[in-house]
C-alpha cells in the first residue's frame, strides 16, 4: 500500500537558548511523516504568518535554513509561486533517509537559491538532460538526452491546448514569444517556469486570451520531474477542452507501453485504439522510458501511421471551477475512446478568469 508523504509547517515560533551565545533564536517547526526513501519531501505552503513570527522582512527564498534537533543542517530549497506572493509556494527537504523527521526551519543569510530571469534553460541532472528553447514549443521541453544510454528525444511536441467547437484549437507551442526562466536554482532541484499563450500557428488569441504558467521542477540526484500547471484568461469563457502534458510522437521513438496497476504491457502496433491506467503509464525504448507517475491516470492511444502515438497525464479531480473532468475522452464510431480531452466543458458552464490549476 502506497504511503502518502505529509508535511506540517507549525507557525508556533519556539525560543531557542544558545549555549555558546546564550541568545534567543526564533524557528519555526516543519514534521514529517512518511518520506520516501531518497530523503526529499516536497509540500505547498504559505509561509506569511511563519516569516512574520520570524520577523523576516523582506523575505528572500535563498535565506531559509533547515536542521533537525541535533544540529545536523539540512538542504532547503524554496519555490515562490510568484512574484506578487513571494511566501506562497513549494517548499523542499532533503532529509538523510525516509520516514518520520521534526524539522527547525529559520531565516538567516545566503545565496543558495538564484533565479536567473527570463532565459533558455537547459538543465542537466544526473540521469537526463532538458532544453527548454524559447524558440521551440513555446519553451516545453524541446529535447530530452538521456545520459546513461545516450539516447537524444526530440521528435515530439506537445498538444498542450485549449479548444472549442466553433473558434478550434489555440496551442502553447504556438507562442512565439513565451517566457522561459530560470525560477529556483538549489541544493536539491533546478525549476523552469514558463509562461506561455494559447495561440494559432498564426499567433491569432481567442478573445478571452487564455495563457498558462508551467513549473517544471528537476531533481539534481532523481530520475523525477515535478509539473505544475496554472492556466487563466483574461475573461470568463467556456471552453469544452483544456489539454495538459499531452505528449505526441509521429514515430516509433518509443515502442513499448507498460502500466498500472495491476501491471499491463505491451507494443504500440497501429492498433488506432486508446487505453489508460489508473496509476501510472510508461513508454519504453529498451533502458529509456518516460512516465506519469501519481497522475490519477494516464491515457495512451496507439495512433501510429495516423494521429501518432499520444500519453496524456490525466488527475481525474471532478467539478472544477465550472469545467468537468471526462476521463475517458472522446467516444469514436467503433467504441473506442481517443484520449484527447484532459477536462470537457460543458457549454453552459462558464469558466472563471483563474480557470484551472493543476498539479503532475
Amino acid at each position: 500500500m502506497r504511503k502518502a508523504i505529509a508535511v506540517w509547517l507549525v507557525v508556533v515560533v519556539s525560543a531557542v537558548l544558545a549555549a555558546a551565545a546564550r541568545a534567543q533564536e526564533a524557528k519555526a517547526i516543519v514534521i514529517v511523516r512518511n518520506a520516501p526513501a531518497h530523503g526529499i519531501a516536497m509540500a505547498k505552503v504559505d509561509l506569511s504568518q511563519t516569516l512574520k513570527r520570524l520577523g523576516a522582512k523582506p523575505f528572500s527564498p535563498a535565506s531559509l535554513q533547515a536542521q533537525l534537533p541535533d544540529g545536523r543542517k539540512l538542504p532547503i530549497q524554496f519555490v515562490p509561486e510568484s512574484e506578487n506572493e513571494p511566501a506562497k509556494g513549494w517548499l523542499l527537504l532533503k532529509l538523510p533517509k525516509g520516514g518520520n523527521w521534526t524539522v527547525w526551519l529559520r531565516v538567516g543569510r545566503g545565496a543558495r537559491d538564484e533565479g536567473r530571469g527570463e532565459q533558455n534553460g537547459t538543465v542537466r541532472t544526473k540521469h537526463f538532460t532538458v532544453v527548454h528553447d524559447a524558440k521551440r514549443m513555446g519553451g516545453l521541453p524541446s529535447r530530452i538526452v538521456f545520459a546513461e544510454t545516450g539516447k537524444t528525444f526530440d521528435t515530439f511536441v506537445w498538444n498542450d491546448r485549449v479548444h472549442h467547437r466553433n473558434l478550434g484549437s489555440f496551442h502553447l507551442r504556438n507562442d512565439s514569444n513565451p517566457k522561459v526562466q530560470i525560477a529556483s536554482q538549489g541544493e536539491i532541484a533546478t525549476v523552469v517556469r514558463v509562461r506561455g499563450r494559447y495561440c494559432q500557428p498564426d499567433g491569432k488569441q481567442p478573445p478571452s486570451q487564455p495563457e498558462a504558467t508551467y513549473d517544471w521542477v528537476y531533481f539534481h540526484d532523481l530520475p523525477l520531474v515535478f509539473v505544475t500547471f496554472m492556466a487563466k484568461q483574461r475573461e470568463a469563457f467556456a471552453w469544452h477542452e483544456l489539454h495538459f502534458l499531452e505528449l505526441n510522437l509521429p514515430d516509433t521513438s518509443f515502442s513499448e507501453w507498460a502500466g498500472g496497476e495491476p501491471l499491463r504491457q505491451g507494443k504500440f502496433e497501429a492498433s488506432q485504439k486508446s487505453f489508460g491506467f489508473p496509476d501510472w503509464g510508461a513508454l519504453i525504448d529498451g533502458r529509456n522510458a518516460i512516465a506519469f507517475l501519481r497522475s490519477g491516470q494516464a491515457l495512451f492511444h496507439d495512433g501510429l501511421g495516423g494521429y501518432g502515438i499520444v500519453a496524456i497525464a490525466v488527475r481525474a479531480m471532478g467539478r472544477m471551477d465550472g469545467v468537468l473532468f471526462n476521463p475517458k475522452g472522446v467516444q469514436l464510431r467503433d467504441g473506442s475512446f481517443l484520449p484527447t480531452y484532459d477536462w470537457v466543458a460543458e457549454p453552459a458552464h462558464s469558466v472563471s478568469p483563474t480557470a484551472s490549476r493543476r498539479t503532475k
